[in-house]
């Protein structure tokens, strides 16, 4: 039986005599609207920025582009939309967790997004990642330049040559990089964050774990310009999958993180002692 999780896996179903179920539900009619369905006559519709409110930016990464300014969505009320890069440097659409919608990048794709409003202070960036690669240091998101030419990026979020998932924050005293030991697997979602606090850490995540802290005693440039998707100082582009990249202005604590992390992949087969009839 095959489903759409976080990872899309084959296992072997076994019952014998029947299924027991705590109550039942009946949906009349679903009915999908943005942002919400309708259930049995009650509505949730156009409720993004109710959800997304307090963050800088929430890019779904579910859009079919082609370059065309502002093509990628940004949900929050910041109106952060991203541009694909002309074809074929703009990256197509795949299949993501939960059955939705993913960029997919071949190495030469990118995605470029607007100044966001965070400055030099302490945020978190969160998305999901497939790598495709190996022995190659790759990027998912940077964000600003640190220097008015441009010639350096504030933060850059990615994974090392060894797949291991790395951060780095250029300060004025200095470029600091925080890289964990996991060795990532291709092929395979995972939920990556970094969360950046100015003076204190620089900090990683896989799949809500913390992977690696650093101390960081210095603050960051203010950025000039604005954020990539799959790229760095014109190279390090992404080979694999992105889907949902949250900024958010906020340091995200573990808990949090493991929290959505589980939202979408926690098992959804619950495993209990053999029952006969009657219950």
């Amino acid at each position: 039986m095959s489903f759409c999780g976080c990872n899309i896996q084959i296992f072997d179903e076994v019952a014998s005599g029947g299924l027991v179920a705590g109550g039942s539900a009946k949906i009349i009619g679903p009915e999908i609207s943005t942002g919400g369905c309708r259930l049995g006559g009650s509505s949730i519709v156009d409720n993004y920025y109710d959800v997304y409110d307090g963050y800088a930016a929430v890019w779904g990464l579910d859009e079919s582009g082609n370059g065309t300014a502002g093509e990628f969505k940004d949900h929050s009320r910041n109106h952060l939309n991203g541009t694909g890069g002309s074809p074929p440097t703009c990256p197509s659409q795949g299949n993501g967790i939960d059955c939705l919608a993913c960029q997919d990048f071949a190495g030469r794709q990118f995605i470029s997004f607007p100044v966001d409003e965070i400055g030099p202070n302490g945020f978190t960036v969160m998305l999901w990642a497939n790598i495709a690669s190996y022995f190659k240091q790759r990027t998912f998101f940077t964000r600003g330049f640190s220097t008015p030419t441009g010639d350096e990026w504030a933060f850059t979020f990615g994974h090392s040559f060894l797949n291991q998932v790395t951060a780095s924050v250029n300060t004025p005293i200095g470029v600091w990089n925080a890289t964990g030991p996991t060795r990532l697997m291709q092929n395979w979602w995972y939920l990556f964050a970094a969360v950046w606090q100015p003076n204190t850490s620089l900090s990683v995540y896989v799949n809500g774990v913390l992977d690696k802290t650093i101390a960081v005693p210095a603050t960051m440039f203010t950025p000039t310009t604005g954020s990539y998707a799959s790229r760095f100082e014109n190279g390090g582009y992404m080979e694999g999958s992105l889907q949902e990249i949250r900024l958010i202005p906020a340091v995200v604590d573990a808990a949090n993180l493991t929290a959505i992390y589980q939202a979408y992949c926690g098992s959804l087969v619950t495993v209990g002692p053999e029952q006969q009839f009657p219950f």
